[in-house]
């Protein structure tokens, strides 16, 4: 590995990226892009999917070797990185997908790779523990208890485990991707007091998210990226949403939620009563076609669950799904067959094949569209796989590239796409919008808004309370399995949602 020493000036950044390339198959996935982080600052790195994020974390990080360009880390010039060499300098990242192993103890967690050793190659757990202590407490987390195991915490509480995972390794840099996307509501507040304490220790912190609201919050510069280059480096209190968004996709989008223009018709769904496994008690509700109805609520408050259920992956104890005036189908195959379909809120376990071609992924779920005597039609398939590419605005359009190498923006249209193809009357979303940009967003928004002009219905879950308010008809709020209140489209503010949400009286509420 080729290295430079450099003369380290007290003003130099902590970390400097200097016009790093890095091409895959003959594709720039950056291309002359420029990026420094500071001691004691949060450095917010935002773009569309497939923008070069993940890419120059990888290289950060040393798990790709840039074609061209240099890594100033510490005082030295590196041509590139390996992981060890950056574990070894101070580089710590925590993606979206935790890396723990539920099975073992908070501590053990914590120092997995360098545990306190005694004589003979012992651990000394005693050490470790008060260690992980020391750790936790650092952070404001001593409540943590080091000797839970890891897979009785909560998803907030798992996240700390993987922040002071970094930090037992030393490191002065710390990447976190997405760090809220799989974090309920109430998990934030600890999430960022967190945050706060490692910039004001002096870390420095690259902020990965599609949340421009948590930039505005933490960060104090922010970077964004576009097709693999570097478009502008902003202080954070000298821009606005508007204009992030409109380095972001190249245009404003002064419509991110389309008008609520479709006629309403029949009842397609009728939830009457249902009880699901004790995590869900005495639900009622309708869905009628042209129509947007939202499940809001708190983490583990069951809507993902009722989402589930109605096309047969959740057990009824009681209570009746009617769908169409008739029982609903026990199983997603005959449900889907009956035009009722998922999209569901974990897209790479429960949505796609990652290893396995768009085109695969699409044509899965409508193999009874092109088959003839028993036979594949290719060309029948080609044709409605271009379609679904071109209607949903897949990139790139090349239905052979395996959806694990796609950017999260374009999986989730996969996902869409591939149910779409199968004429539904009815769709769930479950968080249909995680984890995706603010462009992809505004793309999914708009198909569902043609689905509705269409007739078909749409229940929507999610955790985002901007996207529901710009996007249902009605809203129902979930409490601990129980809906707790309806709310017209006159009555929507996030106020009035986290009201029902917490089953608090507004009376209760302090007072702004």
């Amino acid at each position: 590995m080729a290295e430079i020493t450099n003369t380290n000036q007290p003003s130099q950044p902590l970390l400097e990226l200097n016009n790093i390339d890095k091409s895959f198959a003959g594709i720039h996935a950056l291309s002359g892009v420029s990026f420094n982080l500071r001691d004691g600052e949060i450095h917010a790195l935002v773009g569309e999917n497939g923008a070069g994020k993940s890419t120059l974390i990888k290289i950060i990080t040393g798990a790709y070797t840039p074609d061209k360009g240099t890594i100033d880390l510490n005082g030295v010039t590196y041509n590139s990185l390996d992981p060890e060499r950056a574990r070894r300098l101070g580089i710590g990242v925590v993606y979206q997908e935790f890396n723990i192993l539920p099975e073992l103890s908070v501590a053990e967690n914590i120092f997995l790779e360098a545990p306190p050793m005694r004589r003979f190659g012992l651990i000394d757990m005693k050490k470790r523990t008060q260690m992980a202590t020391q750790l936790l407490e650092r952070l404001g987390q001593g409540n943590i208890d080091p000797n839970e195991q890891v897979k009785n915490l909560t998803v907030g509480e798992q996240q700390i485990v993987e922040i002071t995972k970094a930090l037992a390794t030393n490191a002065r840099i710390l990447i976190l991707d997405e760090p809220s996307a799989v974090l309920p509501s109430r998990d934030l507040d600890r999430l960022f007091n967190v945050i706060k304490t490692l910039r004001a220790e002096g870390h420095g912190i690259i902020y990965i998210s599609h949340r421009l609201n948590e930039i505005f919050e933490l960060a104090d510069r922010v970077t964004v990226l576009k097709d693999g280059k570097t478009v502008v480096t902003k202080d954070v209190s000298e821009t606005n949403n508007t204009e992030l968004v409109r380095f972001m996709v190249g245009r404003a989008l002064t419509d991110m939620y389309p008008p609520a223009d479709a006629k309403q018709g029949n009842v397609l769904l009728d939830v009457s009563h249902l009880n699901i496994e004790g995590t869900v008690f005495d639900i009622n509700f309708q869905v009628h076609e042209g129509e947007v109805v939202g499940l809001a609520g708190l983490g583990g408050c069951g809507r993902t669950t009722v989402c589930r259920t109605l096309v047969g992956l959740g057990k009824i104890r009681s209570g009746q799904i009617q769908y169409l005036g008739n029982r609903a189908q026990r199983s997603p195959d005959k449900a889907a067959k009956a035009g009722l379909v998922l999209i569901p809120e974990d897209r790479k376990t429960h949505g796609l094949i990652l290893n396995q071609s768009m085109r695969f992924n699409m044509v899965l779920p409508n193999l009874s569209q092109i088959k003839r005597w028993g036979v594949l039609q290719t060309r029948t398939e080609n044709q409605i796989v271009q379609k679904a590419i071109s209607d949903i605005q897949i990139r790139p359009s090349n239905p052979d590239i395996t959806a694990e190498n796609l950017s999260g923006g374009n999986q989730q249209k996969i996902v869409v796409g591939k149910w779409l193809l199968t004429n539904p009357k009815l769709v769930i979303f479950d968080e249909p919008t995680r984890g995706i940009d603010v462009g992809a967003k505004a793309e999914i928004y708009m198909r569902i808004r043609e689905l509705t002009r269409r007739g078909i219905g749409v229940v929507m879950a999610s955790s985002e309370l901007p996207e529901l308010i710009g996007m249902c008809d009605r809203i129902l709020v979930f409490h601990e399995g129980r809906i707790t209140g309806e709310l017209a489209r006159a009555d929507f503010t996030e106020e009035a949602i986290m009201i029902l949400a917490t089953a608090t009286e507004k009376s209760a509420l302090p007072c702004e």
